[in-house]
């Protein structure tokens, strides 16, 4: 890439989509909210208008995240979500859309290339509490790392930045809840929305 930092808009999701394509894993950290590759198209509309974003390019980033969400269907990258319990708490769209959100996020994990962990609000600080961000790994590059803003992106490519990246993945992996136990909260919070 050969700067260490460099700054893009980028909400067609190019240079991202190109990069996922290439990685071998791809680590989704989310604090806020659900990773666009695991949206439904209900939830992202509802994520744009809460951002004050026009009808039209609203629909047009919601057709730009379906077609990105193909990705996954492919044999690489394995993604691996990891959530915190509030991504999952926060009624994006309104209840009925939440309940459905999540029960998708379930599906999801019947692809093998596919994991979603969470960490539960009983953990209180963590080495992602600062923001949300993704790290991608290659087989034949270095690792860099994808941070979205509400006007930019920045991808980091120079080893010492990147470096503390891939270390909170290995905290937060320790600190999220197993696979099974994921699933289970995940269940629970969707029964819990569709019954409000």
């Amino acid at each position: 890439m050969g700067n260490p930092l460099f700054t893009r808009p980028d909400h067609g999701g190019s240079a991202l989509n190109a990069f996922e394509s290439e990685a071998n894993l791809v680590t989704h950290f989310e604090s806020l909210r659900v990773p666009g590759l695991l949206q439904i198209p209900e939830y992202t509309r509802a994520i744009m208008s809460g951002c004050g974003i026009s009808p039209a390019e609203k629909e047009k980033r919601v057709a730009i995240r379906i077609e990105r969400q193909k990705l996954l269907n492919q044999p690489k990258p394995h993604l691996v979500a990891i959530l915190d319990e509030t991504v999952l708490q926060r009624p994006v769209g309104g209840p009925s859309v939440m309940a459905n959100q999540l029960r998708s996020l379930i599906e999801a994990t019947q692809r093998p290339t596919t994991d979603v962990r969470v960490i539960p609000l009983a953990h209180g600080a963590h080495p992602g509490i600062d923001g949300s961000f993704v790290t991608m790994e290659f087989a034949r590059a270095a690792p860099i790392v994808y941070l979205e803003h509400k006007t930019a992106s920045h991808f980091l490519d120079a080893p010492e930045l990147v470096a503390p990246y891939l270390d909170a993945n290995k905290v937060l992996m320790e600190l999220a809840l197993s696979p099974t136990e994921s699933l289970d909260l995940i269940a629970r919070t969707a029964e819990e929305h569709a019954r409000t």
